[in-house]
C-alpha cells in the first residue's frame, strides 16, 4: 500500500496520492489530460497577450510578469510519475503501527527536503 502521510482528523492525507492514483487510472483518461494542459497553454498565451498591452506597467514591470508566467509549471490531473515511497514499510494487520511507520517516514522526508533543491514538478496535493 501507498500512503502519504498520517491524516484524517489527525491532520493529513492517509492515501491521497495511492486513491488518486487509482482515480486518475479510471476517471482522468490520457486526452483529458492533453485536453487540460491545452487549456493551460491557451491561458497562458492570452495572459502573456495581455500583459504586453499593459500600459500602466513598466518594461521592467512586464519583464518579471513574463519570466514569472513562463516559470509556471502545470500540474494537472497527475504527476508523470507517481511516488514509490522507498523505504517505507507496511503491514495488512497493524494499522494503528501503520500510521506511525507513516508519520515517521514522512518527517524523515521532510527533514531531507529542508537541505534539498525545490522540486518544482514534485506534486505536494491529492
Amino acid at each position: 500500500a501507498v500512503i502519504l502521510q498520517t491524516g484524517g482528523r489527525t491532520g493529513g492525507e492517509p492515501v491521497a496520492l495511492a486513491l488518486g492514483e487509482l482515480f486518475v487510472a479510471r476517471a482522468f483518461p490520457p486526452e483529458a489530460q492533453r485536453r487540460s494542459v491545452q487549456l493551460l497553454d491557451d491561458i497562458r498565451a492570452s495572459m502573456k497577450a495581455r500583459i504586453e498591452k499593459l500600459d500602466w506597467m513598466t518594461p521592467a514591470t512586464k519583464a518579471k510578469a513574463l519570466e514569472k508566467l513562463a516559470a509556471m509549471q502545470p500540474l494537472i490531473g497527475a504527476p508523470d510519475q507517481w511516488p514509490q515511497f522507498e523505504g517505507l514499510q507496511l503491514s495488512a494487520t497493524d494499522y494503528a503501527g501503520n500510521w506511525l511507520k507513516t508519520a515517521l517516514w514522512h518527517s524523515s522526508q521532510q527533514m531531507k527536503d529542508l537541505d534539498a533543491t525545490v522540486e518544482r514538478t514534485r506534486w505536494r496535493t491529492s
